[in-house]
């Protein structure tokens, strides 16, 4: 069965695809330290904080009860603050952090994830977005230099063999279909899914009780 993205495990951790790992950590970190030390200084200590994937905060829970000027919680079971509520004032900027494709890009990697179709002059007569909603991913087992990290991309041999198909004559796809997509991320090596499956379990396995 095809799979729609291509994994890619880290295997030099001086690569500039770890760096850039460790700065999508880092990044998130200092995001996530700030945020918890205005909730501990606004809110009661047993509330906790939740994030979406891009970065920004979700909201928060209440295990003992939602204070005055509070927004019933979401479906999540998340609360927010109304829009008179004071307290909106005093929270830190909960801006959006830059994706992994951007982090990447950073460190001088350019991950495609749209194909082009050209004529001999350049001009663009079609492109489209390729992979899923979120088509580069870190991923990683755990924060350990031992862990298994790496990257998911759209699957470009499948994508590309399907974009092929639709160029018309005289036209041109970027990427070409000779894409060298397994030499895309220098220190990765591309492995299939099960690989990582594998790696990621039982990693998982021999660290169970270790992680805090």
């Amino acid at each position: 069965m095809k799979t729609s993205m291509t994994t890619y495990l880290i295997e030099d951790n001086n690569s500039a695809v770890a760096q850039a790992l460790r700065n999508f950590w880092k990044e998130r970190e200092e995001k996530r330290k700030t945020w918890l030390k205005w909730k501990d200084e606004h809110l009661p200590h047993d509330v906790s904080l939740r994030e979406w994937s891009d970065g920004r905060i979700a909201g928060f829970i209440f295990p003992s009860g939602i204070p005055k000027g509070w927004k019933n919680p979401d479906r999540f079971g998340l609360c927010w603050p109304r829009s008179n509520n004071p307290i909106l004032k005093t929270m830190p900027e909960d801006k959006v952090l830059k994706t992994a494709k951007e982090h990447l890009k950073e460190v001088g990697i350019d991950v495609p994830t749209m194909i082009t179709e050209k004529d001999s002059n350049g001009k663009i007569f079609a492109s489209w977005h390729i992979g899923p909603f979120i088509p580069v991913q870190f991923i990683w087992a755990g924060l350990d230099d031992d862990a298994p990290k790496g990257v998911a991309t759209p699957n470009y041999e499948n994508e590309l063999q399907k974009g092929a198909e639709k160029i018309r004559t005289g036209c041109v796809m970027e990427p070409p279909a000779d894409f060298d997509w397994q030499n895309l991320l220098p220190g990765c090596r591309a492995i299939p899914k099960y690989e990582w499956d594998y790696l990621f379990g039982k990693w998982q396995d021999n660290h169970k009780g270790n992680e805090s």
